[in-house]
């Protein structure tokens, strides 16, 4: 690997690394506002669902590629 693409790949582990903890705090966000959203509210509570399927879909994506990243820099 060149030095180029070493720190191109370094700056987007780094990226990776920002979008895993930017993630962490939007799930963790989105359960508090699933906590007092009203439990009657059936359709209120799957729009919430999907978005937190959507979230921790782009978190197992984000974290996947970090991993990948981080073995090809060993």
């Amino acid at each position: 690997r060149s030095g180029a693409e070493r720190r191109a790949a370094e700056k987007e582990r780094d990226a990776a690394a920002r979008g895993i903890d930017k993630l962490h705090g939007q799930i963790a966000a989105l359960h508090d506002r699933m906590a007092v959203h009203d439990q009657s509210d059936y359709a209120g509570i799957a729009a919430l669902a999907d978005e937190h399927r959507a979230l921790e879909a782009d978190l197992e994506q984000t974290e996947t590629r970090w991993l990948e990243l981080a073995e090809a820099l060993e």
